[in-house]
């Protein structure tokens, strides 16, 4: 999906975040959907954190019984932009 993203719209897509990230910001990578609490462990993004004005960051997950994707933030850097749920 990386290439696809990459070759489509310069986006790259990461399907995992480090545990290291997880845990240091575990409540940056958790929400509660439909009452129940999900692990954000994919983003796609453009751009590199040294340089914020052009960098962005979506999370996102799968959401099996709509079929649909899930945002549930994005940040161009910091702070970040909380989407409700």
């Amino acid at each position: 999906m990386d290439h696809s993203c990459r070759e489509s719209c310069q986006f790259r897509y990461n399907a995992h975040q480090s545990e290291i990230t997880m845990g240091m910001y575990a409540a940056d990578y958790e929400v509660t959907y439909r009452d129940a609490r999900v692990k954000l462990k994919e983003h796609i993004g453009y751009g590199v954190s040294t340089e914020p004005r052009h960098t962005i960051r979506l999370a996102f997950f799968f959401d099996e019984a709509s079929r649909k994707v899930i945002v549930c933030w994005a940040a161009s850097g910091y702070p970040k932009v909380e989407l409700k749920l």
